[in-house]
């Protein structure tokens, strides 16, 4: 519909509805424009409603019916005041039979509406009824999923137990004796199983050798890695006398087997020789390990090329250091160095330095012990 139309009708049916409290004269001088205006307004309506009906609006026929009727009654008046017959007026018979067409419309839109509710009202019947299935459904289904989940976690927890149980069995015992020699041992990995790995043997009258490894990664995975370095490892560990040389070997045969898995591990290895007081060692990318000395004190053994498993050429260098009787050697992972307290400081290197320097001179298991505590109170 035209608003503006619209609008300017309401003004001039309001204009002529103040000339009721005007003179009778002015009225019936401004009665035949009021007559044309309410011959455009029908006109207009009757137009509108024909589109609306076209168009298929709801009750727009029925509408219409009261509308032509009303009209016609009310043009029927209109003539014959201008002919000055003074006849019964059709007009409220009219707007009578145009308000019943308008009670007629108004319960079909209630019946509607009725209808449509008890529609909806059903709907949401059936709705409800699938979400109380559904929920009991989902119900059974995640009741269903926890315990398989539940089943899963436990034989994850077998499956660790028992990798736990087999890394542990690979490293050599706590209480393992070799004369001259006194060792102490803590093993301790990040989670159930880990990639630390070390072994501890007597090469030659006299001669120890300590290797130590660190897989990177975690968990599984990185146990798995372990086993591999053990294999390669023990099968040329009592053929290859000097400790860079074996690094060598010990690097080629890692690329050559495993290059698709890209094992890449830190390492030391250390020979002690107690017949002559030295210590013959190289390190693969391994953090620096730390002696202890009566004659010059605190001596850091650095790394002497890269970790394993980088490239497959790589050469490594062999150091050789003195040592005395009562001197002590802590062999180490990066996983005590990179221990950090809730404000995200680590442990540091420095910070064992200083506790095996307040120890020096006394019992090494002691210092052991105390040292574990503090890491897991740091």
């Amino acid at each position: 519909a035209n608003h503006t139309f619209i609008k300017w009708i309401l003004y001039i049916s309001l204009v002529f509805a103040l000339t009721l409290i005007l003179p009778v004269s002015i009225f019936t001088i401004l009665l035949y424009g009021f007559q044309f205006v309410a011959f455009i307004t029908i006109a207009y309506l009757i137009r509108v409603n024909l589109r609306a009906a076209a168009n298929k609006r709801p009750n727009s026929k029925l509408f219409l019916v009261g509308l032509l009727i009303l009209s016609v009654l009310v043009a029927v008046d209109i003539v014959r005041h201008s002919l000055n017959d003074r006849g019964v007026s059709l007009t409220p018979y009219g707007l009578l039979i145009f308000i019943f067409f308008q009670s007629l419309i108004l319960s079909s839109r209630i019946a509607s509406a009725f209808t449509r509710a008890e529609e909806l009202a059903e709907s949401l019947k059936i709705s409800n009824e699938s979400l109380v299935a559904l929920t009991e459904n989902l119900e059974l289904m995640v009741s269903d999923r926890t315990s398989q989940l539940n089943t899963t976690l436990q034989r994850l927890r077998r499956d660790l137990q028992l990798a736990k149980k087999i890394q542990q069995k690979i490293l050599p015992t706590p209480d393992i004796s070799i004369p001259s020699i006194n060792f102490f041992l803590h093993f301790q990995p990040q989670d159930e199983v880990g990639g630390d790995f070390y072994d501890i043997f007597e090469l030659d009258t006299g001669i120890v050798r300590i290797f130590l490894a660190d897989a990177t990664g975690h968990g599984i995975q990185a146990a798995l890695y372990t086993m591999a370095i053990k294999s390669e490892y023990e099968a040329i560990k009592r053929f290859v006398t000097k400790t860079d040389d074996l690094m060598g070997h010990l690097n080629q045969k890692i690329q050559n087997k495993f290059s698709g898995l890209k094992i890449v591990f830190s390492c030391f290895l250390i020979d002690i020789d107690t017949c002559t007081n030295k210590l013959y060692y190289t390190s693969a990318g391994h953090p620096d390990q730390i002696l202890i000395t009566k004659k010059a004190g605190m001596e850091l053994l650095p790394r002497t090329g890269n970790i394993i498993g980088l490239r497959k050429e790589q050469h490594y260098t062999q150091y050789i250091t003195h040592i005395e009787k009562g001197d002590r050697l802590f062999l180490f992972t990066d996983g005590i160095v990179e221990q950090k307290n809730p404000r995200r400081e680590e442990y540091g290197i420095e910070t064992i330095i200083q506790r095996m320097l307040d120890y020096n001179g006394k019992d090494s298991s002691l210092f052991l012990k105390d040292l574990i505590i503090d890491l897991q109170t740091f």
